[in-house]
């Protein structure tokens, strides 16, 4: 690592025998603050230090960011286009498309790092239907399926950049109920099914007479689906097709057009912890954890239970938006509250926020997707993340605590003379107060700069 005058920090890769550079970036806060660097220290941490011309003292802590944020640069034509994420996918050959709201469509090269933007542009143009890119399903090799808000549906054939529209609103025709469609999703038999946004229920779109089959609510059926607002449809690895919605969760019998309802039931704590049903996610052992906004839900299909884990149980939010599971079966969870990585088989939780790198503590629904490798994304209100679930490592180290302050009825204790101190605070071994001086206050501190606001204490008297 070596400093140079007005030229940042450049650090030497000895397995590649090259320099990287780390020079101020105005439209990135976590960049270097100046330019030219004087000094540069590592502490008994491994922590980097550096002093800076005009910049002030750069702070480079060992167990840095576990994160890496996206978002809008507007001095960065390749940068993401609008920093509120509304969905994320990826195709089969590992591209990861992104909907943004007013942003349009982005895709994101996994080599290069950098975004294409498309958009509908003033003139009519090659765009898709509008900027609003609610939802965006992979449907064929090269074809993917976008929804947008009061905008439809589009077909975007990658290969030729071209767009296809359909965006008829008329029930009695099987065309849309709604222009606004808020999932689009393809099942193993390349069924396109879709839902709007907040009511509608689903539509089976009919990809050769571009039709749409509609199935709503009917009170006079105890057997169709439960509501017409659905946030999340899912088919198993053995076929069976889950619907999450505000009336709790149902599973489609395809063949006798029939819906089986599972809903939250006050007197049964194994039911559903809400009726609201925001994602369903099907693990290795064949059962379903329920993203609800009265927490995470586990359905073990064989005993038809559901076990419920919310903020009391470590959960850092109970508004589940998104759930992704890794190679070790643990599941990352998008909340309103932050990133949560949670073991299944310990039962516990680790919870990230912001002061890790992520994006915001806010998360969005349906904002996430694991590629093939393992990476995921996760978006939410200021841009998305994306990390590696083995690569993150927990700060693990316990730094010193040391007593830096003394008071006696909120007033600071000199040394010496009458006062009870007869040497600093930091030094003395003992401290005898009388009756009299009832009130005191210790203020101590924890060496650790590293989100110290995640520094944890424990004291007795």
């Amino acid at each position: 690592m070596d400093s140079i005058e007005n030229g940042g920090i450049s650090v030497f890769d000895y397995s590649k025998n090259s320099f990287v550079n780390y020079q101020y970036d105005e439209y990135n806060p976590n960049s270097i603050s100046g330019n030219s660097v004087y000094t540069l220290y590592k502490d008994n941490i491994g922590n980097i230090w550096a002093a800076t011309w005009s910049g002030g003292i750069n702070f480079l802590p060992l167990f840095g960011d576990k994160f890496t944020h996206y978002k809008k640069s507007p001095a960065n034509s390749n940068s993401l286009s609008n920093n509120l994420v509304l969905s994320i996918s990826n195709d089969a050959n590992n591209n990861i498309w992104i909907g943004t709201d007013g942003g349009g469509l982005n895709h994101f090269n996994t080599v290069t790092r950098y975004f294409t933007n498309f958009r509908k542009n003033s003139s009519g143009g090659n765009g898709n239907y509008n900027n609003y890119v609610l939802t965006v399903c992979p449907y064929l090799p090269g074809i993917l399926v976008l929804g947008f808000h009061r905008g439809g549906i589009d077909f975007f054939d990658e290969k030729e950049n071209s767009f296809t529209h359909y965006a008829t609103q008329d029930i009695n025709t099987n065309r849309l109920t709604s222009l606004s469609v808020f999932i689009a999703y393809k099942d193993r038999k390349n069924n396109l099914r879709l839902s709007n946004d907040g009511y509608g229920g689903i539509f089976l779109f009919d990809t050769k007479t571009k039709a749409f089959k509609t199935l709503l609510p009917d009170p006079k059926n105890a057997k169709s689906i439960a509501s017409s607002s659905v946030y999340s449809i899912y088919e198993t690895r053995a076929g069976q097709l889950w619907v999450g919605g505000d009336k709790g969760l149902d599973l489609f019998d395809r063949d006798k057009n029939e819906f089986t309802h599972h809903q939250y039931d006050a007197k049964n704590k194994n039911t559903l912890s809400d009726n609201m049903v925001n994602c369903i996610v099907e693990d290795t052992m064949a059962n379903l954890w329920l993203g609800t906004s009265g927490g995470l839900n586990y359905f073990d299909l064989v005993k038809n239970k559901l076990t419920s884990y919310t903020e009391k149980e470590g959960l850092p939010n109970n508004t589940v938006w998104a759930i992704q599971q890794d190679h070790h079966g643990n599941l990352w969870i998008s909340t309103n509250n932050g990133l949560s990585n949670f073991n299944p088989v310990t039962k516990t939780f680790k919870n990230y926020t912001i002061s890790d790198g992520l994006q915001s503590n806010t998360f969005k629904i349906k904002a996430s997707c694991q590629a093939a490798d393992g990476e995921m994304y996760f978006g939410g209100v200021n841009g998305f993340n994306t990390f590696y679930p083995d690569s993150i490592k927990d700060n693990n180290f316990i730094p010193p605590v040391f007593i830096t302050g003394f008071q006696v009825f909120n007033k600071s204790v000199g040394i010496g003379g009458n006062s009870p101190l007869k040497q600093s605070i930091n030094e003395v071994k003992e401290i005898t107060l009388s009756y009299k001086q009832s009130v005191f206050t210790i203020e101590f501190a924890a060496l650790n700069f590293t989100n110290p606001e995640q520094n944890q204490y424990a004291y007795k008297l």
